[in-house]
């Protein structure tokens, strides 16, 4: 007789085989969606902040600035001295984009703007347009942004967005509004704006800053260009095209304009051709093109992605072309499209967007911080937040060559201390989806 109990019913042994593999089934698929989703949120974050990590030198050392009206009747330009007394040969910039101030968050806009500040040490700061939405009478918000440099001692100097000014629409047609926007911006000793087109020129505050190094030879130069509104009729039969009312372009006495001044640094340099950089608002059809064959030999990606469509005009006047046969300007760089983050370069020049401070408006950090499931993997895990808020930045180095870094507002502590008031602001924004 065989020992033992007696064997437990076949029944009995597959039913536990069968609940035993339906654990281990349910356990791999569990594993497998938790694998996808953090997979899914690496491929997110990647094509945000770039495929390969990104990582420019933008340290500088810190100095007092220096403004000097040139008598020539050139560029007025910027040297940095450094505590030692001697004339560094590098220089910081930092830009952001489309604060529209002018609601209940605007505190909060200037105060990361003040923070970020602090933090980056700029030799000078680009506002680079959609700045304040003005009220005809009201204009403290201006007063509140020439205050916040005033406080920082920082220069600064600011493009007209294609939202400047319209809030005075009513009483004022297009052309004295955003001559309104320019002017209410301006008093402050802090302040470099200027404009230089004048009568033939489209625009407001296109103008020319220089920056020079310890041998006063100008190492880079900045091109401030006003890139409009909308497309109007008179500016279509001006240029002999279309009206498609999209978005405004660069107009041809803009370019006329560029190449003069261009031409004017030019001699001041001892006939050397400087290094350059454009600052405008509306980005260039080019940006649209550009993008389109990204993955193209031609196309240079360096970072960011693309999380809109394209505000850029329908139109390319040229201008584009006219910085390649140039030869000086080797970056543009625009606002207007608050989602979009990406850096291409093409036939020697970066197609640039800057980092803004959209708290008035839409972008994406709403959206990562209303939607519950994207705040739990942010808790989890920083890295897993896809905003695209804060500022860009620029080392221009000795030989007019210029690092770029994005520097974006969840790495750089800046909302340390305003976590409530950033949840409040996220949850008022304009959630935007595609």
């Amino acid at each position: 007789m065989k020992k033992g109990g007696p064997k437990a019913p076949r029944r009995r042994r597959n039913r536990s085989v069968r609940i035993r593999n339906a654990l281990i089934i349910l356990l791999a698929i569990l594993l497998f969606l938790c694998g996808s989703v953090f997979a899914v949120r690496e491929i997110l974050r990647a094509s945000t902040y770039g495929w390969t990590k990104y990582e420019a030198d933008v340290t500088c050392d810190p100095g007092t600035v220096e403004y000097y009206e040139n008598v020539t009747g050139s560029a007025p330009y910027l040297q940095k001295r450094l505590p030692n007394g001697e004339i560094a040969d590098e220089f910081k910039i930092i830009s952001t984009s489309d604060m529209h101030l002018g609601g209940v968050y605007s505190d909060f806009s200037l105060e990361v703007l003040g923070r970020f500040i602090d933090k980056e040490q700029p030799d000078l700061v680009i506002l680079c347009g959609d700045n304040v939405v003005p009220d005809k009478e009201d204009l403290s918000l201006q007063q509140a942004v020439r205050d916040l440099f005033e406080e920082k001692k920082v220069y600064w100097t600011f493009v007209l967005g294609n939202h400047d000014g319209e809030e005075v629409l009513d009483v004022m047609d297009e052309n004295q509004s955003r001559k309104h926007a320019y002017e209410a911006m301006l008093g402050s000793p802090y302040c470099l704006a200027r404009d230089e087109g004048g009568d033939g020129v489209f625009g407001y505050g296109n103008h020319v800053l220089n920056i020079k190094n310890s041998k006063n030879a100008i190492i880079q130069t900045l091109f401030f260009l006003d890139s409009g509104k909308n497309m109007l009729d008179e500016y279509c039969l001006e240029e002999g095209i279309e009206n498609t009312h999209g978005y405004d372009f660069i107009k041809q006495n803009q370019i006329a304009w560029y190449k003069k001044r261009l031409s004017d640094v030019v001699a001041e340099n001892n006939g050397v051709m400087p290094k350059s950089m454009v600052f405008t608002h509306i980005a260039l059809a080019e940006y649209q093109t550009t993008w389109n064959k990204r993955f193209s030999k031609d196309v240079k990606y360096l970072y960011g992605d693309r999380w809109e469509q394209f505000g850029c005009s329908d139109h390319s006047s040229g201008f584009f072309d006219c910085l390649v046969e140039q030869g000086s300007t080797h970056t543009v760089v625009v606002g207007h499209d608050h989602v979009i983050n990406m850096a291409l370069e093409y036939k020697g020049v970066r197609l640039t967007y800057s980092l803004g401070l959209q708290y008035e408006t839409y972008n994406r950090r709403h959206r990562c911080s209303g939607e519950k499931f994207l705040a739990f993997w942010y808790s989890i895990d920083k890295r897993a937040s896809f905003t695209v808020d804060g500022v860009t930045a620029y080392k221009v180095l000795s030989d007019g060559t210029v690092n770029i870094m994005p520097k974006y507002a969840q790495y750089e502590g800046v909302f340390d201390g305003l976590e409530d008031r950033l949840k409040e602001v996220c949850a008022g924004n304009v959630t935007y989806r595609k």
